[in-house]
């Protein structure tokens, strides 16, 4: 089959996207853009002539949180590309870590100092983890024993655990890291962050020393717990946390002790009220023992002046009879003289007002009318004095039948 030139290269391009190599070597001329750092990749060992183009975008650049100086060893991993108007051969890189023990432990002594001057260690930053923690939000491999190690250690109370599956080794965890941070920040009401993995070595707990993910745990709204293996140097991660434990064991140990001490505490708790209810009932039995031998004893002593009792009663109904019958008497007596006072002094209040009467009728006006006498009225009012009118006024005339208007001609 004969190709095109740009059909040859786009099934290089196929065969080569189904590679991801890793490859170690020393990094020669950087040249940094504005969003991506390109460098060659020269081999330090065998042959010298040996160089390989590489780019790596400035976002993930930065992820990696290792600085790219010529003659710097270092083992990348990436996708194989072939720049087509060229025909050069690049790897677009996704993971950096650098090479050996003592370029680590360096590398880790300057995060370290760098992140301490900033206070990112410091306990007044810091959360409590809260006590009786339900909701957990767990960052762990699901192939690595950290998993099976914090899950068998959990106390079985009911905890809620949202797992997100994250790579835990090397530098290529670092962007796994960072997204779980991320979305359970985002995406979840955990009460808590852990973060856990074995121990290991330098190499394979780079991204656990990386500045991006330290940066991540420290900015995480929900408090962090690190359970991170290691030896004599504690993992940058965990010196950020808000609480590091040395283990995923001692993790869920942690987490659990205060649900431990409660169900011991309520099993104290437990004891003491079946104790004290015992002890009640006990004293409380004694008690009724005692009251009924005293009611049995003062039924008894009844018993026995009954008989007296009953005569005496029978003696004191008779009386009370007597006095009711006599009370009785007294209550018809005392209503008939309250109906005859009333009825006397109804009579001397009716012939009072007869007289009352008699007296208003002799004093009616309309009678004095009667024998030819007349009222003079002048607005509405009666005129007494001649003083109360003048020449011209207008008055009424008051007859026993009928009235008349006046004009005053004259007044003496």
């Amino acid at each position: 089959m004969i190709y095109t030139v740009g059909q040859y290269l786009d099934k290089l391009n196929d065969l080569l996207k189904l590679e991801n190599p890793q490859i170690r070597g020393e990094i020669g001329k950087v040249e940094q853009r504005e969003k991506t750092i390109y460098f060659t990749l020269k081999d330090s060992n065998e042959d010298e002539s040996a160089v390989l183009n590489c780019l790596i975008f400035r976002s993930r650049y930065k992820m990696m949180g290792v600085e790219f100086k010529e003659g710097l060893e270092v083992i990348i991993s990436g996708k194989p590309n072939i720049y087509k108007p060229l025909g050069r051969l690049s790897i677009v890189v996704e993971t950096v870590e650098l090479v050996g023990q003592g370029a680590l432990k360096k590398a880790y002594e300057e995060l370290k100092k760098k992140l301490e001057k900033q206070g990112l260690f410091s306990e007044k930053r810091k959360r409590k983890i809260p006590p009786y923690v339900q909701k957990v939000g767990l960052i762990t491999s699901r192939y690595g024993d950290a998993l099976g190690d914090f899950s068998a250690n959990l106390e079985k109370v009911g905890f809620k655990v949202k797992f997100y599956d994250s790579r835990v080794e090397g530098q290529s965890a670092v962007p796994d890291l960072i997204e779980a941070v991320e979305w359970f920040n985002k995406n979840s009401d955990c009460q808590v962050l852990v973060i856990i993995r074995g121990g290991g070595s330098w190499e394979s707990l780079q991204a656990f020393n990386n500045e991006a993910v330290a940066r991540a745990v420290a900015n995480s709204r929900i408090p962090v717990l690190c359970g991170i293996g290691h030896e004599r140097d504690v993992p940058i991660v965990s010196l950020v946390a808000d609480k590091a434990v040395s283990t995923p064991t001692a993790t869920a140990q942690f987490l659990s002790q205060p649900w431990k001490e409660l169900k011991q505490h309520l099993r104290h708790l437990q004891v003491q009220i079946f104790n004290s209810f015992s002890s009640s009932f006990y004293n409380t039995q004694l008690l009724i023992e005692k009251r009924s031998e005293e009611i049995n004893s003062k039924f008894e002593a009844i018993c026995k002046i009954f008989p007296n009792l009953v005569k005496y009663f029978e003696h004191c109904l008779r009386k009370m009879d007597i006095s009711l019958k006599g009370a009785n008497t007294l209550l018809l007596e005392f209503n008939r003289k309250i109906k005859k006072g009333m009825q006397s002094l109804i009579q001397n209040q009716e012939e009072k007002i007869l007289f009352l009467s008699q007296r208003l009728l002799d004093k009616d006006p309309k009678k004095q009318l009667k024998l030819g006498y007349s009222l003079v009225l002048k607005g509405g009012k009666v005129v007494k004095s001649s003083a109360q009118i003048k020449k011209g006024d207008l008055v009424k005339l008051q007859f026993y039948k009928g009235w008349a208007d006046s004009e005053i001609k004259n007044k003496k």
